[in-house]
C-alpha cells in the first residue's frame, strides 16, 4: 500500500552530502498526513507520533544497524541494497529476496528511467514478520503507525506480513519495494491508482530459475498462488459493479483500503501502459514530477483531447478480454477515427492471430447487414494443427461459443459514464444477417482467448455489405 510520504525540498534521486539533510529538511504535508489518518484511523495521538517522525526522520533505518533482539535473523548476503529482518525461519526462499531485490532494481530503474549507478547507496530495510507484536516489543514498528493488513511502506523502511505461499510474499516485497524506489524518485506520490497500479504491475512477476520478469500478466491461477486480482475483476463485472474509467482516475486515499481498488488499478495502469492510443502519454507521465489525483487526470485529458471517448471504448474491450494468459502484443481493439459509414460491399482479410480488427465500416442503428466468411486456418498446434472454417470447431468452446468461430463486435466513442460495461460479441460464423441497435464501428476477430491466439496462423474472407 502506498503510504503518505511529507514533502521534501532536496531530491530523493541525488546521491550528495544534500540527501544525508533528507530528514532534516522535510516539510510535514498536513493534506498527507490527513489522508493516512483517514486510511487507517489514527488516534489524535497516533498523529502526534507520525508527525514526530516525518520531522525526525526514519529512526528505524539507524536501528537496523544495531544488535537485534533474541529471535530475530538479519540477512544482507547477496544483495548490495536490500537489509531483510525477521522472526521467520530462515530458508532459501528467504535468503533470496536481497539477490531477487537487486534484480528488481534493474526493472524498477528501466520502468522510471533512472541511471542504476545513481542508486548504488539505496539501502532500504525490510520486515518479514510472522508475529506483528514481536515486532512492535522489539521496537521494529513505532506504537503508532496505523494498522495494515499486509504491506506497509514508509521511507526507507518496508513492512510485509508472511503469507500463504512463497509466490505472495515476493509479491508484497516487490509491491512495497516499488512505493519505496517511486518515493526515492517522486518523494510523496499522491494519485492512489497509480501508486497501487505501477505496485502492483511491477509486483506481478515469475521467479524460476534464478530469473527474475516484473510486470506479467500470469498464465494461470495456478503461477500465481493468493494473487486473485483477475478473479476480482471477472466477478465484478458479472456483478455489474466494474468501475469506469472515470472513477479509477479518482480513487480516493481511502479506495484502497478495498481489495478490488487494487485489481481495478492494476487493470487502468496495464491498459493505459500498453494500449496504441495512450502508451506514449502514460510514459510521459512518469517521467513529470509527483502530482495529486485531480493535477493527473487534468494531465491526461489535456493530453488526450479528442480521444478519450475513443479510449473508453477501447477500455470496455480491453477489460472483456482481460484473463489470464492476456497479451497485447496480439493487438489491442482501437476506434480508427476514419470509418466511414457502410453503403457498398467491403472484402476484408481478418488474421486469425490477431485481436479486434476493424472493418473500416460504421453501421447505423436499425440498418440491415450481411456478412459471409469463408477460408481456412489453423488454431493450435497440439499435438497436431487445428484447422478451422469461420464456422469455428465444436471439440472445444470458449465462452460459450465453438473455437475459431468468427465474432463481431460493434463500438462507438464513448461518452463518460458511471461502470464499465462490457463489450459483448456477436457470433457470425459462416453467415449472419445482422440489424444493430445502435450507431458504430464493426470488428471482427476468432473466438479464443488473447493469450492463446499468437499460435494461430492463416486468414480468413470477410465480406459485409448493406441489406
Amino acid at each position: 500500500m502506498q503510504r503518505s510520504q511529507p514533502k521534501v525540498l532536496v531530491s530523493p534521486i541525488k546521491n550528495s552530502a544534500a540527501e544525508n539533510l533528507f530528514c532534516k529538511l522535510t516539510v510535514v504535508s498536513s493534506k498527507s498526513i490527513i489522508a493516512r489518518l483517514s486510511r487507517q484511523y489514527v488516534s489524535q495521538a497516533g498523529l502526534a507520533v507520525l508527525l514526530l517522525l516525518a520531522l525526525s526522520g526514519s529512526s528505524l533505518a539507524r536501528q537496523s544497524n544495531q544488535q537485534l533482539d533474541p529471535g530475530f535473523t538479519r540477512i544482507t548476503e547477496g544483495g548490495k541494497h536490500l537489509t531483510v529482518i525477521t522472526d521467520l525461519p530462515v530458508d532459501d526462499e528467504i535468503k533470496a529476496l536481497p539477490a531477487i531485490f537487486d534484480m528488481a532494481m534493474q526493472f524498477w530503474c528501466k520502468q522510471f528511467k533512472i541511471d542504476q549507478r545513481d542508486t548504488d547507496s539505496w539501502r532500504p530495510t525490510l520486515y518479514l514478520m510472522l508475529d506483528r507484536n514481536r515486532f512492535k516489543q522489539a521496537g521494529l514498528i513505532p506504537q503508532d503507525v496505523p494498522p495494515f493488513e499486509n504491506g506497509w511502506q514508509f521511507k526507507d523502511e518496508m513492512w510485509v506480513m508472511e503469507q500463504f505461499s512463497p509466490y505472495y510474499r515476493r509479491h508484497l516485497v516487490l509491491h512495497e519495494g516499488t512505493h519505496w524506489f517511486m518515493f526515492r524518485k517522486y518523494g510523496f506520490y499522491d494519485t492512489p491508482w497509480l501508486a497501487e497500479g505501477m505496485a502492483e504491475f511491477l509486483g506481478t512477476h515469475r521467479w524460476a530459475d534464478n530469473k527474475l520478469q516484473m510486470g506479467i500478466i500470469p498464465a494461470n491461477r495456478e503461477e500465481v498462488p493468493y494473487w486473485g486480482r483477475i478473479k476480482l475483476i471477472r466477478e465484478q463485472c458479472a456483478s455489474e459493479l466494474a468501475p469506469s474509467m472515470e472513477e479509477i482516475l479518482g480513487y480516493s486515499n481511502t479506495a484502497h483500503q478495498r481489495v478490488d481498488a487494487y485489481a481495478w488499478s492494476w487493470a487502468l495502469t496495464l491498459f493505459l501502459m500498453h494500449h496504441p492510443d495512450t502508451s506514449k502519454v502514460f510514459d510521459a507521465l512518469l517521467n513529470q514530477p509527483a502530482m495529486n489525483s485531480r493535477e493527473v487526470e487534468r494531465w491526461l485529458r489535456a493530453r488526450l483531447t479528442g480521444k478519450l471517448p475513443r479510449v473508453r471504448a477501447a477500455w470496455r474491450s480491453f477489460v472483456s478480454e482481460l484473463d489470464y494468459g492476456y497479451t497485447s502484443e496480439v493487438g489491442m481493439l482501437q476506434l480508427t477515427g476514419d470509418a466511414v459509414p457502410l453503403s457498398t460491399e467491403r472484402e476484408l482479410e481478418i488474421r486469425a492471430e490477431g485481436s479486434w480488427q476493424s472493418s473500416g465500416a460504421t453501421v447505423n442503428a436499425g440498418q440491415k447487414i450481411r456478412i459471409r466468411a469463408t477460408g481456412e486456418y489453423i488454431i493450435a498446434n497440439n499435438p497436431k494443427p487445428w484447422i478451422c472454417k469461420p464456422s469455428g470447431v465444436t471439440l472445444e468452446y470458449y465462452r460459450g461459443q465453438p473455437l475459431g468461430k468468427l465474432m463481431l463486435v460493434q463500438l462507438q466513442p464513448q461518452k463518460e459514464e458511471s461502470a464499465t460495461v462490457l463489450v459483448d460479441p456477436i457470433p457470425v460464423g459462416e453467415h449472419l444477417e445482422f440489424e444493430p441497435t445502435q450507431d458504430g464501428e464493426i470488428f471482427f476477430r476468432i473466438n479464443e482467448s488473447a493469450g492463446d491466439l499468437g499460435d494461430n496462423s492463416g486468414s480468413l474472407k470477410v465480406k459485409i455489405s448493406p441489406l
